[in-house]
């Protein structure tokens, strides 16, 4: 890994054994780090997972950031009116 600067702020906490200058092993489990985000209601908490996933600087190993983003700035998401097809509904709008 090459950098890693993980978001802070209120509600926000990124759980991980990272550090600057770590070396993951090869055979390394998929989830290094993951980012919580609280709020006062779920809209709420949606923002401040928007910024800490924008904030988020992770450099010599694939993420999903980007997925994450598009998930939860996406309308079914958002609503909180979702199940098992959310993710192919929202990933289909790629394909058009």
């Amino acid at each position: 890994m090459e950098e890693f600067l993980p978001p802070g702020g209120f509600r926000v906490r990124v759980d991980s054994l990272l550090v600057p200058g770590y070396v993951v092993p090869p055979y390394y489990d998929a989830l290094v780090a993951k980012v919580l985000a609280g709020g006062d209601d779920r809209a709420d908490g949606i923002r401040r997972m928007e910024r800490a996933l924008s904030e988020f600087h992770l450099v010599g190993l694939p993420v999903n950031i980007e997925m994450q983003r598009k998930i939860i700035t996406h309308p079914i998401f958002k609503k909180g009116q979702f199940g098992t097809g959310a993710l192919a509904e929202i990933l289909k709008e790629d394909q058009k």
